[in-house]
């Protein structure tokens, strides 16, 4: 494959406003590293060499286009002193928010010492090794948690002061810069669950993306932001859809759903959400996922397809790679 056509060539060319020949195939895996790896998930995420090892192993086997190097819809509200509760199949949740009051937000940490955080710094460290590490140079990404999500995840139910947006969005700004500066080349920026509100609240959350989305591209990486769940308020959405954003949005698809389409925006770069579940299904299953992906591909020609979330560790490895390589040739069907 020529230098031009390599998978990270081609998000650079993104960059500079040229599509890529064919979408772009980046599913969320990084947990499903830790089975690899024979650790607790609670372990492997704060080892970079495990990490890096595993997705060395990930990209070997599975010929993703790029590596999915830290996800994990906790790590922000963890550097802020929230609490995690693990789960008995490995899972983590919140356990205890450290604000849960406005009246404390003073306390929490700031952006400076949230980036120095034990998890951060292995984010960092794991995207350094597999700059060096893996000669094919795939894109690099990572997830961050968007300011409205994690100002929810503080105050423990939806965000409705906008000083804490704001403070949240700090933190995001902040996160994204560390890790770009360590070598990331896409950022998902992500929005879970977004409610219903009116057009003057979505208009000042826009203005907190902004400067986020902007730090994103000025480290010559593509931001994608993505709204997950967030078809309650697809309608009150449309000020933030047509802004002119220089990123990939993308909204998440539930197969056979018709918002898709009705929310497509002309002249966007846009991504596909598949449902985890396409992903990992049983193989009497596989034909079914294969099909409905299809069906996504030609129907919405995204340049990106990835998955709604990561895949969870229980993934069968063997069904996933007969299914993503399905999905490869059908990519190259899709101009």
């Amino acid at each position: 494959m020529a230098d031009g056509n390599t998978p990270r060539a081609m998000v650079k060319a993104l960059l500079k406003g040229e599509p890529p020949a064919r979408p772009l195939l980046m599913p969320i895996i990084f947990s499903l590293g830790s089975r690899l790896e024979s650790l607790p998930l609670r372990d492997f995420q704060r080892s970079p060499t495990k990490i890096a090892n595993a997705l060395r192993q990930i990209r070997g086997a599975l010929k993703v286009d790029g590596l999915a190097c830290y996800f994990d819809p906790l790590l922000e509200f963890e550097a802020l002193g929230g609490k995690i509760a693990w789960q008995a199949d490995g899972s983590a949740a919140v356990a205890g928010s450290p604000c849960g009051d406005i009246a404390n937000l003073g306390k929490l940490p700031s952006p400076e010492q949230v980036i120095h955080h034990e998890r951060v710094r292995v984010a960092s460290d794991v995207l350094h090794r597999l700059r060096v590490m893996l000669h094919d140079d795939p894109p690099l990404m990572v997830g961050v948690t968007g300011p409205f999500t994690l100002a929810g995840q503080l105050l423990g139910r939806a965000a409705d002061n906008f000083e804490l947006l704001q403070f949240a969005a700090e933190i995001c700004a902040a996160l994204c810069k560390t890790l770009l500066e360590s070598g990331a080349d896409i950022v998902f920026l992500t929005e879970t669950s977004l409610p219903p509100a009116p057009a003057e609240w979505w208009e000042k959350w826009a203005l907190l993306l902004d400067p986020i989305i902007n730090v994103i591209r000025f480290y010559e990486a593509l931001p994608v932001l993505f709204l997950k769940d967030a078809s309650g308020a697809r309608e009150d959405l449309g000020p933030v859809l047509d802004r002119d954003w220089n990123c990939v949005l993308s909204l998440d698809f539930g197969g056979g759903d018709a918002a898709a389409e009705k929310y497509r925006l002309a002249e966007r770069s846009l991504g596909v959400a598949l449902p985890t579940s396409f992903m990992w299904r049983t193989m009497s299953d596989s034909g079914t996922s294969a099909t409905a992906i299809t069906q996504v591909l030609h129907g919405e020609k995204p340049i990106l397809l990835f998955s709604t979330g990561d895949l969870p560790p229980g993934c069968d490895l063997k069904q996933l790679a007969s299914l993503l390589g399905t999905i490869r040739t059908d990519l190259l069907r899709v101009v």
